[in-house]
């Protein structure tokens, strides 16, 4: 686990080393804080299931800009033949840059927290969904990212890792749409309303933990890193 802390610390160093990383920390709590003004004082609402919407609507953006540049941009710049020359195993690389995605998500999830310190001074939200509604969040970020992650592992350019990953997301995210105008009921709306991430979502933003949607997170991103280790294999091999 050394190696996979150490590459995690070198990306999250990268990472803040450019204004990137302080534009899109600043965009994400500046819609973020308007949203949840906009819930609290015009809707009068004292639930976090309109902010938490939102923050999905956002990290479908963000997640692929922070992805991006993991693999890619090592891939143009010629770096990551230096990075495989060194004693790592595949799966530690991408464990490492994994982590480090992961964990600048979390601080992003830390920098929200007065959100519902403000709802329980103002009025008397559901504690149960606030919390299994950051862990829906923490969940589906990490899916976000691992998606994410493998869009950069197939490219050498960032721009097109974004829009991969951009567009992979959106379309999870219209699968719940789909299911309601589309599909209507039967195997099929079963089908879409199963591989939905916002659908799997749902149930933490009221209180709910199901350990259905639980395993399907978790198995969405272990298939994605896996994926993601056996592309950098591949690619190892052919360079």
């Amino acid at each position: 686990m050394k190696n996979v802390i150490t590459i995690a610390d070198k990306e999250i160093r990268a990472y803040f080393a450019s204004p990137i990383a302080y534009a899109t920390l600043f965009l994400f709590l500046l819609i973020s804080g308007f949203s949840f003004n906009y819930s609290v004082y015009k809707e009068n609402s004292s639930e976090m299931l309109s902010i938490f919407l939102v923050m999905i609507y956002l990290l479908i953006l963000i997640i692929p800009a922070i992805t991006m540049h993991l693999f890619a941009e090592e891939r143009k710049s010629g770096t990551i033949e230096l990075l495989m020359t060194y004693p790592l195993q595949d799966w530690e690389v991408v464990l490492g840059k994994f982590s480090a995605g992961f964990l600048l998500f979390i601080g992003m999830m830390l920098l929200t927290f007065h959100f519902p310190l403000f709802l329980f001074m103002w009025g008397n939200p559901d504690p149960g969904a606030i919390v299994t509604g950051y862990l829906g969040l923490l969940l589906l970020g990490g899916t976000f990212l691992s998606i994410g992650l493998l869009s950069t592992s197939l490219t050498s350019s960032p721009n097109v890792a974004f829009m991969i990953g951009a567009g992979i997301l959106f379309a999870f995210f219209l699968l719940g749409r789909i299911v309601v105008v589309i599909a209507g009921t039967g195997p099929i709306a079963d089908f879409l309303s199963y591989i939905s991430l916002i659908e799997h979502f749902r149930n933490f933003t009221m209180g709910i933990i199901n350990s259905r949607d639980i395993v399907f997170f978790l198995s969405v991103i272990f298939f994605m890193l896996f994926a993601s280790i056996r592309v950098v294999e591949i690619r190892r091999w052919k360079s």
